[in-house]
């Protein structure tokens, strides 16, 4: 958090050289290196995902068709209403379990866990959206 707050630039160092730098927002938004998406990946709330999944208490289920998706806002940008659009345009309901929007070098950075159903072809078209309007998509589970 400190880091997000006061630097301009971030170094990372792995056994001694640096393997990855560049500004704040740059590395956290789209961290190149696996140490360094380890890291940012610890800095958010969306890394709980996978501990609820294994805890067998765990309330999320999801149906033959469903996709949990991990979505991560990789431009400087969050202010179109991509959910609601892809809602609407592409006929899938999208249930938003975990959500993590921080403010870094005056930008929002951060991203989603959601439960995306519907039609297959209709998924795949929604994913394949956001992908062109710059959010990283990963599909945690399927079914």
């Amino acid at each position: 958090q400190v880091v997000k707050e006061i630097c301009d630039q971030v170094y990372v160092m792995q056994s001694g050289p640096v393997v990855e730098s560049g500004d704040v927002f740059q590395v956290f938004s789209a961290p190149q290196q696996e140490i360094t998406r380890n890291f940012v990946e610890s800095t958010s709330n969306l890394s709980r995902m996978e501990d609820l999944l294994q805890d067998p208490s765990c309330p999320i289920r999801l149906g033959p068709e469903d996709y949990l998706l991990r979505l991560r806002y990789t431009q400087r940008s969050t202010s179109q209403a991509l959910i609601s659009q892809i809602s609407r345009r592409y006929e899938i309901d999208v249930n938003i379990l975990l959500g993590d929007i921080q403010l870094v070098d005056g930008n929002q950075l951060g991203g989603l866990v959601a439960i995306a159903s519907g039609e297959h072809d209709n998924l795949r078209d929604a994913m394949d959206y956001l992908c062109r309007q710059n959010v990283f998509v990963e599909v945690i589970s399927h079914g």
